[in-house]
């Protein structure tokens, strides 16, 4: 009886300690799966959303939009001469140059507004429940708060901005975004630390 007991005992303790193990083993790889899905959304230099998870959010914002008839806008932000500032401090002051501009635009946008990398030194802000007003103003408070410099040693910076609303009459994703960059081009033209907006298409 006491042997029985024993076996009983021992097999319990293993089959909990096998539970445990394979319990914990799941849990171990949910969390990896879940950082590897987070850093395949994250640029890996800034740690802002990348590319692939803008889009993903634009036509979340696109979708919401049509269900809801408001608008929203984007903007496409670029940083002034940041060839120069890699060409006369190095590369690794103009990480940190970026780096530093997503934090301070990071703490100056509202927290439900979407900061995201768009390639190189272009970065897009997505304005949920945003007219082009609105969003203009916020954009011109960004930009006089991005020219009071950055903090610490790095060179000051200003940045062209490049304002579309969505409001049905785009094709497409790709089209807002291309809207928002001719307007983001018409800001470097024009002088640089500006904001342009891109007028409104006309719809089909």
């Amino acid at each position: 009886s006491g042997d029985s007991t024993q076996v009983i005992y021992t097999a319990g303790f293993t089959v909990c300690n096998l539970v445990l193990v394979i319990g914990f083993a799941t849990m171990a790889s949910d969390f990896v799966r879940l950082r590897i899905e987070e850093q395949a959304l994250r640029d890996g230099l800034t740690g802002v959303l990348n590319r692939r998870a803008l889009f993903e959010v634009l036509s979340h914002e696109i979708s919401r939009s049509q269900r809801s008839g408001q608008v929203f806008c984007i903007v496409v932000l670029d940083v002034d001469h940041f060839k120069s500032i890699n060409d006369r401090f190095g590369h690794v002051v103009g990480d940190s140059v970026l780096v530093q501009l997503c934090k301070r635009v990071t703490g100056l946008i509202r927290p439900h507004d979407v900061l995201a990398r768009y390639g190189g030194e272009e970065f897009v802000v997505v304005m949920p429940l945003t007219g082009m007003e609105d969003a203009r103003r916020a954009v011109e408070r960004l930009l006089v708060q991005i020219a009071q410099g950055l903090g610490g040693p790095l060179p000051d910076v200003t940045v062209s901005a490049g304002l579309a609303q969505w409001d049905g009459a785009d094709a497409s994703v790709l089209a807002l975004v291309a809207r928002a960059d001719a307007a983001l081009y018409r800001a470097k033209g024009g002088g640089r630390n500006r904001v342009e907006t891109a007028p409104v298409p006309t719809r089909q």
